[in-house]
């Protein structure tokens, strides 16, 4: 067995799981311990994040574990590291990620001191490409610093990190007050405490990385707390005369103070200052190419019974499948649901037992479904949903509600 001594205790893990040989410590923090691992299958490295099953004391605990989880699994993007694998043991989970050789950006920047503008450049047009990605699926970061900027073994950037991410509603209202973030890169309403948009909040995060970046240091001068918040709440900062009129004016639209007059990601995109040589070597964003960890194994990992899994929603052409429809496949879980549920009550349901081939031929590609729409956000389970399903529950003769299937969701 393997001891290594963090704060407060040892982990202890063994030298091998599964195919992974554990090797050095290259993280490690009171939540988890990171480890280079070994695949005898795939022959790759990867980083081994451990995360000791008695830190996760609480639900609440339980269920930001579970949504970073979920987040990465949906995060199938080459400017977002990687989620290769899901395992444990009676003491730790094990999470397999991409492993980026060449650091962070936070190491990076103090290896150059400061970038020239060309330099900056390349590397916030991959933070942009990877935070497009995220917003577009509804999720905010909320921890966006160069410490989780890692940089591969080609020299591109990736966003890592997602602990502190939130899943975000579909509807209009996406704001919310829970304050969290590294306070340098935090923006000044989440620091005045009123609601904040995450997604409006990380922009401010890539304007403070971007004149880090520039510049060497941060825009900040205060170091007692409360006169760092209070510069960073009134947007006191000073931007060097020496930066190019384009760079400047993206700064400052970036770090503004107002969320609502704040660029968003295709806003800075399309910038002046990213429009000068926008001769960027795209990265081609082939899903295939990318790792995939199913849902049936985040269910599984996580221990969730079949009644417990929450449906993707699928509401464009583009993420429907061929051979069925959402609306069919809700159909089939409401009845494999019910199914389950009779059998228990020894009830004899004719209508319930016996499947048609129209609901077999589901069966079949539910799993292919669940695949194909893996990249989507969660939907959240409305009350209408649920007094549908109980009606028709009712209509079925169950007595028995199955709340497991409804009221499950990821309460952030």
């Amino acid at each position: 067995m393997d001891e290594t001594s963090p704060e407060s205790e040892k982990l202890v893990c063994p030298r091998k799981i599964g195919p992974y040989i554990l090797q050095d410590t290259i993280g490690q923090g009171a939540y988890a311990t990171v480890k280079l691992a070994y695949s005898t299958i795939t022959r790759q490295t990867y980083a081994c994040k451990i995360i000791r099953q008695k830190r996760i004391k609480t639900d609440q605990q339980r269920e930001n574990f579970i949504r970073e989880i979920r987040i990465l699994q949906q995060m199938r993007n080459p400017h977002i590291v990687s989620l290769f694998d899901l395992l444990k043991d009676s003491v730790n989970y094990y999470v397999i990620l991409e492993y980026c050789p060449n650091g962070d950006l936070l190491s990076l920047c103090v290896e150059k001191t400061k970038m020239n503008e060309d330099e900056a450049r390349i590397y916030l047009n991959e933070i942009l490409l990877g935070l497009k990605y995220i917003h577009s699926n509804n999720v905010g970061h909320r921890d966006l610093k160069p410490e989780n900027i890692l940089i591969d073994e080609n020299g591109h950037a990736k966003i890592s990190d997602f602990g502190l991410s939130k899943i975000l509603p579909s509807e209009k209202n996406n704001l919310t007050r829970t304050a969290c973030g590294s306070p340098c890169y935090t923006a000044p309403e989440i620091i005045s405490a009123v609601p904040y948009d995450p997604r409006i909040a990380d922009m401010w995060s890539v304007g403070v990385i971007l004149y880090a970046m520039v510049t060497g240091q941060l825009p900040w001068t205060k170091r007692n707390k409360i006169q760092l918040f209070k510069q960073i709440r009134e947007a006191q900062y000073t931007i060097p005369s020496n930066l190019s009129p384009q760079l400047r004016d993206l700064l400052t639209n970036l770090m503004n103070k107002q969320p609502s007059l704040r660029y968003s990601v295709e806003d800075a995109l399309k910038s002046e200052f990213m429009m000068m040589k926008p001769s960027f070597v795209e990265i081609k964003e082939n899903h295939d190419s990318l790792p995939y960890v199913s849902l049936r194994k985040l269910d599984r990992f996580f221990e969730l019974d079949e009644d417990d899994v929450v449906n993707f929603d699928a509401d464009s052409e583009q993420k429907k499948l061929h051979c069925c429809s959402f609306s069919n496949i809700k159909n089939f879980n409401f009845q494999k649901t019910s199914n389950i549920l009779a059998s228990k009550k020894n009830d004899k349901i004719s209508s319930l037992s016996s499947r048609s081939k129209k609901n077999r031929k589901i069966e079949n590609c539910v799993s292919n479904y669940n695949k194909a729409i893996s990249t989507y956000t969660i939907p959240e389970i409305t009350s209408k949903d649920i007094k549908s399903i109980m009606k028709r529950i009712k209509k079925s003769k169950i007595v028995r509600p199955i709340s497991t299937a409804c009221n499950h969701k990821l309460k952030i």
